[in-house]
């Protein structure tokens, strides 16, 4: 079973903490993604925190909806970037169900990898803009599919 990371269920319980505080929170960035399990950011999962944003006592404008920008490998927890997943699996996507998208383990391993294909993330989006959310916030966003080839340069 893979180990759970944070958010660990309690995410709406935070929401709650924080909303007591709520004259105290300029903004609140949920994190509606690592959640164990076989996909670590479902769009079942961004619906319940959504929920639990909309039901605090927190000023939605000043809430958003974290996104990922990575995959994770069921299985084991370990993580690739958008754009290393789409690299090596060549865009092959496949649903497990309404925004939860799977690609296929590396060759020699077993498991899928769930991550958030474009449809996911533009529904996520739209939730959040239906919802009242102040927005989206992208973790992160070095992990997209960059236009150029990223060059690391070193001091001599």
């Amino acid at each position: 079973r893979p180990a759970r990371r944070y958010p660990d269920g309690k995410q709406e319980d935070l929401v709650a903490d924080a909303a007591r505080g709520a004259g105290v929170v300029d903004h609140f960035h949920a994190m509606a993604y690592d959640q164990g399990g076989g996909h670590h950011s479902s769009m079942g999962f961004a619906e319940k925190v959504t929920a639990g944003l909309v039901g605090s006592t927190l000023d939605t404008r000043r809430s958003t909806l974290g996104l990922p920008f990575y995959g994770r490998l069921a299985n084991s927890g370990e993580w690739e970037t958008y754009e290393d997943l789409l690299a090596r699996t060549d865009g092959a996507v496949a649903r497990d169900g309404p925004g939860d998208d799977v690609a296929p383990a590396r060759a020699g391993s077993t498991g899928s990898w769930s991550y958030n294909a474009p449809a996911t993330i533009e529904a996520k989006t739209k939730l959040a803009k239906a919802a009242g959310l102040g927005g989206v916030m992208i973790w992160e966003a070095g992990q997209d599919c960059r236009l150029a080839p990223v060059s690391h340069r070193t001091s001599a």
